[in-house]
């Protein structure tokens, strides 16, 4: 049962909560038992008294209330997909008592039951009907889950951080800091794992404390500090010794001292996991790992292969079974190492150990002198994972084949090199590649030892040893297989250190040479998006269709299928400049269902609703921005707060003032920087002036024209317009006709100076000053002819001219 349920329950009164439902003694009695019973948790007891409350009461206030505690009762029992019926039965009686805690729990309770689609709508309504509820943090920690759950790290990442910063107060605070913490390692910003965290680690409660520890640690070993590591790991033992986390902190320790190859101290450090069964694999298993780093073959396979006997489904049963078998392999234990090979290859084909059991066939084979089964293994490892650094370390003449003197030893020494990286030994790898690397004859595999030298530096984030090494290569080895990698590899260096001309010159000359490679998408995409950036729609759109007319062209993988996605929505953003909506309406109604669940959909959506509404279809923009506005829930891209303003503008045309005035509220606190903002400021004044707050709507148009943003933008003119118009409806026509001689005298577009004299012409008129009036229409026909209000400065001169006669 997740903990999570057991938590949001606590503290209800369930009886101060159904009292002032009930009408007569029976169902008195019936509740008050039915909540004797929740109260004591006794959910099976309790949920058969509440059901027969809810099919006997005639009162509706009464059954819903039954209802909705049965769905609590079943939510305990782990029955969720009966709570949730009970729950949607509440929201359907259509009445407000335990409608927001229904809604909550129907998204939970859906979430439990399987559904993530449905409860995330769910979820996503919650949140965006009730932002304040207590309950809105649990509802984001959810969407979270949910979103990693599917491996969209960076949504995970964005709800987290959404709950720590909107919901300080939240019981759940220090669970989404937690959250947040693993989402960042999972997508390798160890970094930021530290500043994730705050203080947990000193906080009082000790499951709380003990879990920042632990991930503190694991940052600091996936960033490479191990030393810091092992000292943050050794320390949670020793400060929470009862923790479920001082055993994990024990096996975490252990492979920090593999990783330093401190391969004795292992043994003590794990003894304590001896005696604790969930363990003991782990315990096995570590011991196995140090002598396998102490060439110990025999004792490393006796405990790797006890660790496999322990019958426990363990994440980590891949690795035990590829060094089971590399330890057979090494102890000649031919026929042993490749059943093990072979059974890694059968029971997880999809984990990151296939590629490693591949090249162990091979190497079995090469041993036994099995060409076929040699070509077979290389064969199949080429097909899976052509990038394989195992491949530059097999021979491809046949294992049976005389070599030279010196091939041979290039290989063992290449081969080497890959099997300390795949250990996690990366100083150990990069010794043995400069090796191969600095002798001075030439060979493929001096050649190999660069190339894979200068990945692993780039994988590490030490590009200036990376750069060094691929220029290297590409002076040495110009037309080496591996011309375009080198080339993408380096210009995605230029790119991390913000070396942008260069990495655009990379790219472009990878793209002309190499456009069928591998890296060539990659490229035109980054091309595309830095025109884009630099105002040239032009390239920008020549990559861009470059890149679609290679997606229809192909398959691809889940990785270049996002990319996809991105892709068209730089498409729209680029014919929106344009203003070719019905472009943007194409794209999006033939592209939107076929992307898979991501924010390149929902950013989809969005140029979708945004093109039905510069297209003037606003009934229909109006439906999609109300669902998007649910969809984005959680979302911080800046693009985001368009969805409300749009929300507020489409309002604001139905003189819905109320509704403007709430949606402008929620922009205000969701999105305090936002860009147009002053847009927000002129929504606001118009809903005010709608109301007839005339006072409080100048006040909103003076903070649209004191915003530098708004500077010679068509809204601040319209500010200064609504500021005489206010004036204006209160016959306040002095003050008014003073706003509209701004807007005359300034620079805005003409139709709006030619309809500022005309109103303060209007105004002259009231004061009964024609001659006056008369003087600012002639003036407006002869400096603004041919705009939109001339037919009505015409009549009003007409009107004016023939005042000033008679009062002649």
């Amino acid at each position: 049962m997740p903990k999570v349920i057991r938590r949001s329950l606590q503290g209800l009164a369930v009886c101060a909560l159904l009292m002032p439902c009930l009408r007569c003694g029976a169902e008195q009695a019936a509740l008050v038992e039915a909540s004797r019973l929740y109260q004591h948790e006794k959910w099976q007891a309790a949920a058969a008294q509440f059901a027969r409350c809810a099919d006997s009461s005639q009162d509706q206030t009464t059954r819903i209330a039954a209802q909705f505690y049965l769905g609590e009762c079943q939510m305990q029992l782990g029955d969720y997909a009966s709570a949730r019926q009970q729950y949607f039965a509440v929201l359907a009686a259509g009445t407000d008592q335990f409608a927001t805690r229904a809604l909550f729990r129907s998204g939970e309770a859906t979430w439990f039951a399987g559904d993530a689609t449905s409860a995330q709508l769910a979820l996503l309504r919650f949140v965006g009907e009730f932002p304040h509820d207590s309950s809105a943090a649990f509802a984001y920690i959810y969407l979270g889950d949910m979103a990693l759950a599917v491996g969209n790290t960076d949504r995970a990442i964005e709800v987290y951080r959404l709950v720590v910063a909107s919901y300080p107060q939240s019981t759940r605070l220090e669970d989404a800091r937690l959250r947040l913490a693993k989402a960042l390692l999972q997508a390798d910003q160890s970094d930021q794992v530290a500043v994730a965290l705050g203080r947990l680690t000193e906080h009082e409660n000790t499951a709380i404390a003990g879990e920042a520890c632990l991930l503190l640690g694991r940052a600091k070993y996936k960033s490479g500090e191990t030393r810091g590591a092992l000292q943050q790991f050794r320390e949670i033992p020793r400060r929470f010794a009862k923790s479920p986390f001082a055993p994990r902190a024990r096996v975490a320790a252990g492979w920090s001292l593999w990783k330093l190859g401190e391969y004795d101290a292992i043994s003590e450090e794990v003894a304590p996991l001896f005696s604790q069964q969930q363990w003991v694999a782990d315990y096995h298993q570590l011991l196995g790992m140090a002598a396998y780093g102490k060439g110990d073959w025999a004792r490393a396979s006796e405990q790797l292969r006890t660790a496999l006997a322990s019958g426990a489904k363990l994440p980590q049963r891949d690795s035990m079974l590829f060094y089971a078998a590399e330890c057979e392999f090494q102890a000649g234990e031919f026929d042993e190492a490749r059943n093990r090979f072979r059974q890694l290859l059968a029971d997880h084909p999809q984990s990151a150990w296939t590629d490693d059991a591949l090249w162990g066939l091979a190497r079995v084979a090469r041993a036994e002198d099995d060409e076929p089964a040699f070509r077979e293994a290389v064969a199949e490892l080429q097909t899976q994972n052509p990038a394989s650094e195992y491949l530059a370390a097999i021979d491809e003449s046949s294992p049976n084949q005389e070599k030279t003197e010196s091939e041979p030893t290039a290989s063992k020494l290449l081969e080497e090199a890959v099997i300390l990286q795949r250990d996690g030994h990366f100083d150990g790898a990069l010794a043995a590649y400069y090796e191969l690397a600095e002798r001075k004859q030439t060979s493929p595999k001096r050649a190999e030892a660069i190339r894979l030298a200068a990945r692993l530096h780039h994988r590490l984030g030490q590009y200036r040893e990376s750069r060094k090494l691929l220029e290297q290569l590409l002076a040495e080895v110009p037309a080496s297989p591996h011309q375009a990698e080198t080339v993408s590899t380096l210009a995605w260096i230029a790119v991390a250190e913000h070396r942008t001309d260069d990495a655009a010159i990379l790219f472009r000359d990878l793209l002309a040479k190499f456009p069928q490679s591998a890296q060539a998408i990659d490229a035109a995409y980054w091309l595309a998006r830095s025109a884009a950036d630099e105002k040239d729609s032009g390239e920008a759109l020549e990559y861009v269709d470059w890149l679609l007319a290679e997606f229809r062209s192909a398959k691809h993988s889940k990785q270049t299928k996002r990319l996809m996605g991105k892709t068209l929505v730089l498409k729209c953003q680029l014919e929106a400049a344009e203003n070719r909506w019905p472009v943007v309406k194409t794209i999006t109604a033939e592209a939107i269902e076929k992307l898979e669940q991501g924010p390149e959909r929902i950013q989809l959506r969005f140029w979708q609703a945004e093109a039905e509404y510069r297209t003037r279809q606003l009934a229909q923009a109006r439906k999609l921005f109300d669902k998007l506005e649910l969809q984005t829930a959680g979302l911080t891209e800046p693009w985001v707060a368009m969805v409300p303003l749009r929300r507020a503008q489409l309002a604001a045309r139905r003189q819905q003032w109320t509704e403007v005035l709430e949606i402008v509220a929620e922009i205000n606190r969701k999105y305090p920087d936002f860009e147009l903002r002053y847009e927000v400021d002129y929504l606001r004044g118009r809903a005010l002036a709608g109301q007839g707050e005339m006072a409080q709507a100048r006040t909103a148009y003076r903070e649209v024209l004191s915003n530098p943003t708004a500077e010679d933008s068509e809204t601040a003119v319209m500010a200064q317009w609504m500021i005489g118009e206010t004036f204006f409806h209160q016959r306040a026509f002095t003050r008014a006709r003073k706003a509209y001689t701004t807007l005359i005298d300034g620079e805005g577009p003409a139709d709006w100076r030619a309809r500022a004299a005309l109103q303060a012409g209007k105004c002259w008129e009231l004061e009964n000053q024609w001659d006056k009036a008369q003087a600012v229409y002639l003036q407006a026909l002869k400096s603004w002819p041919g705009t939109e209000p001339e037919p009505q400065l015409h009549a009003r001169l007409k009107l004016a001219a023939s005042r000033t006669t008679q009062t002649r």
